[in-house]
């Protein structure tokens, strides 16, 4: 069984796939804690990505990053030049 320390925002740093499992499963269930996380009702998506920087720095780590997009920057590749984006 996974240590509950696990679902205090900032307490468990870089996350395995087993307790990401565990935190998303009990994410998933209880509402009160998705608020505690930062993640409450009209937040948007439950995503792995923003469970792992709570885990990680704490709910002040999502509101940092939330303003931010989360997903890596990607190239669009057009004939004799690439863009950035």
């Amino acid at each position: 069984m996974l240590n509950r320390k696990l679902l205090e925002p900032g307490w468990a740093g870089d996350l395995n796939s087993e307790e990401l499992a565990f935190i998303k499963d009990k994410l998933k269930r209880d509402r009160r804690l998705r608020a505690k996380w930062g993640m409450g009702r009209g937040k948007g998506r439950l995503s792995e990505e923003k469970i792992k920087i709570v885990a990680l720095y704490g709910v002040e780590g999502l509101e940092e990053t939330h303003s931010q997009d989360l997903s890596p920057p990607f190239q669009l590749g057009f004939v004799g030049e690439t863009v950035t984006v």
